[in-house]
């Protein structure tokens, strides 16, 4: 995680799904100002989300439906919050 300004991140990573790995880049923001938690620790909250398409993981399973189309769609959002506290 880099921060770019007083309230957003830029994270990158490696997602792994079923040991294929791709590189990605997300931005994200703080959904919190550090607060102390009752153990005395600084405590802050992040989220942020990406699509990504689930055929780059090698998840190509689907099924034709009966009025046409697919039942799974090839998007797939990931959202993710954390908590975090500081080291």
């Amino acid at each position: 995680m880099t921060k770019t300004s007083a309230d957003l991140f830029d994270v990158e990573g490696t997602l792994t799904i079923r040991d294929v790995g791709q590189g990605g880049h997300a931005a994200g923001d703080a959904t919190s100002a550090p607060r102390q938690d009752p153990w005395g620790n600084a405590r802050v909250g992040f989220e942020t989300e990406i699509t990504i398409n689930r055929k780059d993981f090698g998840l190509n399973w689907n099924a034709a439906l009966e009025a046409g189309g697919f039942l799974v769609g090839d998007d797939v959002k990931i959202s993710v919050s954390v908590q975090a506290i500081a080291a």
